[in-house]
């Protein structure tokens, strides 16, 4: 493979593992798929978690600029970040395409949410049009609502 890897230690105590494209003698690193690795700790399992996020979002084959003032260390990944690496932007390409496509799950559940959330409001409405609500306070109108729930319609 021809390209360069590279696990970055950040001023902001982020670490990221990116590809990088190119060096240039101001000091600014331009870089593509770029991941921050989160560590989370188990203290009582004695575990030790690592799973990576885009770096910055939306961005996933975007180029991005990284300034190297703000790079504390730099080291080559191990194979094991490696092959997480790998996985994520191939998960990342998928999502990209999907949203490409405006297929994305994550909007259509939405979309179905605030469809049902009209349709509920629609429906309460209609259902207030039945009480004679002659009051713009609130405390009035939960009071009527109140008040005409509790009546029994035997």
């Amino acid at each position: 493979m021809d390209q360069e890897i590279k696990q970055f230690k950040l001023t902001t105590d982020d670490e990221i593992i990116c590809e990088v494209l190119d060096w240039n003698e101001d000091g600014d690193v331009t870089i593509r798929h770029a991941y921050r690795i989160v560590h989370v700790e188990d203290p009582d399992k004695g575990y030790r978690y690592y799973y990576l996020r885009p770096f910055m979002v939306f961005q996933e084959d975007q180029l991005q600029i990284l300034n190297s003032g703000h790079i504390v260390c730099e080291a080559l990944p191990s194979t094991g970040i490696l092959e997480y690496f790998y996985t994520a932007i191939q998960e990342s390409k998928k999502i990209l395409e999907t949203r490409k496509n405006n297929k994305s799950p994550e909007i259509k559940d939405t979309k179905d949410i605030l469809n049902e959330y009209a349709k509920e409001l629609e429906e309460f409405k209609k259902a207030l049009d039945k009480f004679d609500i002659k009051s713009d306070d609130e405390d009035d109108f939960i009071a009527t609502v109140t008040a005409s729930v509790n009546k029994n319609y035997h």
